[in-house]
């Protein structure tokens, strides 16, 4: 980091935040300048030592350089802080005298300095977060006029202590305005770092040149350098699942996700057969088959855990190290999962037993491998799917949900101790009831008759594989379920919005590069890391809506686009035609 300022700038309501937190540690200051006066035997006043003390702590919060505080202070762009600290002792220090006083202080104190300064450090960015949230909600849910919320909104969601709790607070003080540009970049879809660089970079005149994006973010002595951020960048990056972790703790605290259903899917990433040095066949660098993605998400569609691989590991390999995390975040949070939806990779013994092991109900499509009795019961279920299909698509989307709520609430009155077949029992009166609503008002009368000759033949075929079929038939074919039937879709329709995480992380280019040059270069441990941050973003951005909106759902659209709550709308229409 430059060691002069060269492009200072303080919002004044951060300076406001700043100064209250100072006033929070004063007392504990002075009595930390006494302590330093009698240890070094200085001839300076408490006085004089609380303006180093407290300069020394605006230094480490904020990641500066005590020449750059200096330079920092000295401008005018952070006025407010300056007066502050002049009227501890009437007047403010030079820098070289500041260089000299702040180091020796540090020294000699420095436990006691970084303990302050992670008071502030917390206090500060947590403020700035909850009251600008708290206020552009307020406005938001207040006035009919479309707004998008300001850079302030994504700061400070999580304490910097809590959010890195394994670094110390000058390394904290470093690292926050990158992770809280990288969170802006998720928010606002931008491309890439070399373009939230040239945003930050964007100036204004207004008796001096500053750049107030790049200020709001953290950066108060300007944007650094675009190297400066693919480094920070990297650093945030090995640390991408630690922070999920916390986030996904976040999520459960505000009850946004949904594990009654969970579903698990899995994206390969091929070679693109523009590439002829050498990622395909036996060229210089080796075969390389690309690379795949696992993702486990919840019915909210939220994802929870993102594995990545080379393209050559199975999915049926990949699942359990992709399960195994969710069933963890479910016993820490007190969720229940009740289904584990999958598509025809995953129809394999050893991945049902694995499911029903966590007890819940595996609902997977049929890959008949070779059978001819899954065979026919795959396409009956084709044939069948195409109504029942149909129908799911008419319900309403209030329909769809119920199922999801009864289970959650099941799970609350009996806790999360119910057997895996009692699930299976509850979960097919349940979807059959609704089911049987979603038919009768989405299909006409000769479809309904179709429908039902259908559903009669392919419930014909599970009772041949019930009475004939080798012991794999009967696992996948008599599942709790029935293959294609309304039951089955309402569940596996969920698995739909797994398929739209998937693509949405592989249209960001984490996976995919230029030709997947990008891809063999940086490495699947460096693309892992990347692909985990990005669900970070996500996550992140959805807490930011559902504080802001007070909606749990539609988190994946842009901040433009965020809608208000129903009830909003509802009381607007009331109003308008009651008058």
């Amino acid at each position: 980091m430059p060691s002069i300022v060269k492009f200072p700038y303080i919002d004044d309501y951060y300076q406001d935040i700043i100064i209250n937190e100072f006033k929070g540690i004063q007392d504990q200051a002075r009595e930390l300048s006494i302590r330093y006066q009698n240890k070094s035997g200085t001839t300076m006043t408490p006085d004089r030592i609380l303006q180093f003390a407290l300069m020394t702590v605006f230094q480490i919060v904020f990641g500066l350089t005590k020449s750059g505080v200096s330079s920092l202070l000295a401008s005018k762009n952070a006025e407010k802080i300056r007066d502050y600290v002049e009227r501890m002792d009437k007047k403010f220090p030079g820098g070289s005298t500041a260089d000299k006083r702040m180091g020796q202080i540090y020294e000699v104190c420095k436990s006691e300095l970084m303990g302050l300064a992670g008071r502030v450090q917390d206090g500060f960015y947590t403020t700035v977060g909850n009251q600008v949230r708290d206020a552009f909600a307020a406005e938001y849910r207040s006035k009919r006029c479309a707004m998008t919320p300001p850079p302030e909104c994504f700061i400070g969601l999580v304490a910097p202590s809590k959010l890195f709790p394994d670094l110390t607070v000058e390394e904290r003080g470093i690292l926050i305005p990158f992770f809280n540009a990288k969170m802006y970049l998720r928010a606002k879809r931008i491309s890439g770092t070399a373009e939230l660089v040239g945003d930050l970079k964007t100036p204004s005149f207004n008796g001096t040149m500053t750049f107030p994006l790049a200020g709001k973010l953290g950066f108060f002595g300007g944007p650094p350098g675009q190297n400066a951020f693919y480094a920070a960048f990297r650093d945030l990056e090995r640390m991408a699942v630690d922070i999920d972790e916390i986030l996904n703790d976040k999520l459960a605290h505000l009850e946004m996700f949904d594990l009654s259903v969970v579903s698990v899917d899995s994206t390969n990433v091929p070679v693109d057969n523009r590439d002829k040095t050498g990622s395909i066949g036996t060229g210089s660098r080796g075969t390389f088959f690309g690379h795949k993605s696992s993702i486990a998400c919840d019915a909210r569609c939220f994802p929870l855990h993102c594995e990545l691989d080379t393209g050559h590991r199975s999915d049926l390999k990949m699942f359990s190290d992709t399960i195994i995390p969710v069933k963890d975040l479910a016993n820490r949070s007190g969720e229940d999962i009740w289904c584990v939806v999958a598509d025809a990779a995953y129809s394999d013994l050893s991945v049902l037993s694995q499911v029903e092991s966590m007890n819940a109900v595996p609902i997977v499509d049929i890959n008949p491998k070779n059978s001819v009795l899954l065979k026919g019961l795959k396409e009956k279920g084709i044939e069948l799917r195409k109504f029942t299909k149909k129908a799911l698509k008419a319900a309403s989307r209030d329909l769809k949900l119920k199922i999801r709520d009864k289970l959650r609430s099941i799970s609350q009155k009996r806790g999360s101790s119910l057997p895996v077949d009692e699930k299976k029992s509850i979960l097919g009166s349940l979807t059959r009831l609704v089911g049987e609503r979603i038919l009768l008002k989405g299909l006409s009368t000769k479809e309904l008759q179709t429908a039902g000759q259908l559903r009669r033949e392919l419930l014909a075929i599970r009772r041949q594989i019930r009475l004939s079929g080798t012991p794999y038939e009967k696992e996948v074919g008599l599942s709790a379920l029935a293959y294609g039937t309304i039951e089955w879709l309402l569940i596996y329709s969920i698995r739909g919005q797994n398929e739209g995480i998937n693509g949405l992380l592989k249209k960001r280019g984490d996976l995919i590069g230029d030709g997947q040059h990008t891809s063999w270069l940086i490495g699947r441990k460096t693309l892992s890391s990347r692909h985990t941050m990005d669900s970070v973003g996500i996550k992140h951005v959805a807490v930011v809506k559902f504080i802001v909106t007070g909606q749990q759902d539609h988190f994946l659209r842009v901040i433009h686009n965020w809608r208000r709550s129903k009830r909003f709308f509802c009381l607007c229409v009331l109003i308008i035609f009651c008058r």
